[in-house]
């Protein structure tokens, strides 16, 4: 949450979260617990389509992230 309120702030640019998300997804070096699983991961798999299909990241999408991650609910 905090990157993306970070984006959303402007203190971190488009491709830095989106290479954040590429580290995490794909380095293996990061876990994050079960209960949150499904949530932080459909987060971060339609923040990943995203990079790869050039798609915009609006504040109307920042704000659902944002509201998933909050509330612990799969997107």
């Amino acid at each position: 949450m905090l990157l993306l309120e970070s984006y959303q702030k402007g203190v971190i640019s488009k491709q830095w979260l989106l290479d954040w998300v590429n580290t995490v997804w794909f380095s293996g070096l990061f876990e994050y617990c079960d209960e949150n699983c499904d949530c932080i991961a459909s987060v971060m798999n339609e923040l990943e389509e995203i990079d790869e299909d050039g798609k915009e990241l609006t504040q109307k999408k920042i704000n659902k992230y944002i509201h998933a991650l909050e509330n612990n609910i799969e997107i």
